[in-house]
């Protein structure tokens, strides 16, 4: 009996691209899914509760906070504090919201005027933590189509 008649209706070839093309596909889950853990971002970032500028000073950084593009607002008017503490969490509040690899929060950032604040960060020489948080965020934008956004927002002869 020869091998040919082995299975006669199934194609070798065919059942061999196919599991190869799942096993790529299961890679490549897996890499964005370890990328993401690395990043500490899930997929559905929503928060319950409104940022509470009042009460930021007293309470302790907390650095696990997941930003949605609902919290944008509330962190908008927390840069233009003139608290530094305030300042800081809420430029890291946008860096976080910007890692995403969602494009959603980007535009939004645009959309409410956020990025000349982030480049006026860069110019705070007293602050080196509002800097580095004003460029990475930066970062962010600028490695998305909106790179242009950044360059004419003059953020590159601060950098």
């Amino acid at each position: 009996m020869s091998s040919k008649q082995y299975k006669k209706g199934i194609d070798l070839d065919e059942g061999r691209r196919r599991r190869e093309a799942t096993a790529i596909a299961i890679r490549k889950d897996k890499k964005e899914e370890n990328i993401l853990k690395r990043r500490n971002i899930t997929m559905s970032e929503t928060i319950n509760t409104p940022i509470n500028l009042s009460n930021m000073i007293e309470q302790p950084v907390n650095k696990s906070k997941k930003y949605s593009i609902t919290d944008i607002p509330e962190l908008l008017v927390g840069l233009q504090s003139i608290e530094q503490s305030i300042q800081l969490d809420c430029i890291r509040g946008f860096r976080r919201l910007l890692s995403t690899e969602s494009i959603e929060p980007i535009e939004e950032c645009i959309r409410v005027g956020a990025i000349p604040l982030f480049v006026e960060y860069l110019k705070r020489y007293d602050n080196n933590d509002l800097q580095y948080e004003a460029a990475w965020a930066l970062t962010n934008v600028a490695s998305t189509m909106y790179t242009s956004i950044v360059v004419s927002s003059n953020a590159i002869p601060q950098l």
